[in-house]
């Protein structure tokens, strides 16, 4: 089945790739399109023997149902993505006509006026009540997990920076891979990205790629130590020897150089993604009811 073809029988899109949801003489349905070629079918329907026995009989009758559950927190079928549309469209007709019951929001289990609504990146079918409560004490800020992602992240692209000191400009390309691992980085263990995330990002971004420099400039002292072979020099020495060497007003300029491609090329990077997780998760942060009016 195409899912574009959902829309035919009776499903309308929601503001989240791959949802659907579907209400008629007050039957609702949410259906999500899941990975490995298969449709999941939500219920809000209370959970009985009742309704257990029918989902049983399509399980048993129907081969493209290839999972069913029923149980106090909700009740659902998944099902083949292969399903032709009319069999989908007989066993949506099926259940409203076998689970005759008042539908239920998903949140206080009451038989309420319900709502499909968009609650920041979930999508959910709720009474009036629970959507405002959900609104309210729903907050994001600045995850510590996330920043710790974006701290390791830049890091490993600092620590790149570091070593490939005797690369000349090329390391400055260092500075995209440095902004990418952040943000990876913080997607992976914070998730969301508000305006605090995006400056906390950025700040660790400049502070390690400002330190990521000042190692670079310690392991060249070290690196010109072993080549005149008078002496060597521990990496801690060579770090107290370079603040004698900042008044050296070439090699200032030459690093200045060097940390201003970097940092061009790290907020252009740092701009693009975020601009592309803007626009991959514009719904973040948003709480509307998506079908707009009571039913």
């Amino acid at each position: 089945m195409k899912i574009k073809e959902l829309t035919t029988i009776g499903f309308k899109p929601t503001p989240k790739k791959d949802y659907y949801y579907y209400i008629q003489d007050h039957f609702y349905l949410l259906l999500q399109v899941l990975p490995h070629h298969k449709i999941a079918l939500l219920l809000t329907t209370e959970d009985s023997k009742h309704q257990r026995d029918i989902l049983e009989q399509l399980f048993i009758k129907r081969d493209d149902v290839e999972r069913i559950y029923s149980n106090e927190k909700g009740a659902g079928l998944v099902l083949s993505k292969r399903i032709k549309k009319e069999e989908l469209e007989n066993i949506i007709l099926t259940l409203k006509k076998e689970i005759n019951q008042s539908p239920q929001c998903h949140h206080c289990h009451q038989s309420k006026s319900l709502n499909v609504y968009l609650l920041d990146d979930e999508i959910d079918i709720l009474c009036s009540d629970c959507f405002k409560k959900h609104e309210r004490i729903t907050k994001h800020t600045a995850s510590p997990l996330g920043i710790l992602g974006a701290f390791i992240g830049a890091v490993i692209g600092g620590i790149i920076w570091a070593f490939g000191y005797n690369l000349g400009y090329i390391i400055c390309l260092d500075a995209i891979l440095l902004s990418l691992l952040s943000f990876i980085g913080y997607k992976k263990l914070g998730h969301y990205i508000d305006q605090k995330a995006k400056i906390i990002i950025s700040l660790i971004d400049i502070l390690v790629l400002f330190f990521a420099q000042y190692a670079s400039c310690a392991f060249s002292v070290q690196a010109a130590f072993k080549r005149i072979g008078t002496s060597s020099v521990s990496f801690i020495q060579a770090l107290v020897v370079v603040p004698g060497m900042m008044f050296d007003s070439s090699l200032i300029g030459l690093l200045l150089v060097y940390l201003l491609y970097g940092l061009i090329l790290m907020i252009i990077t740092l701009i693009i993604l975020f601009i592309y997780d803007k626009r991959k998760n514009s719904y973040y942060f948003t709480y509307k009811c998506i079908n707009g009016e009571n039913s």
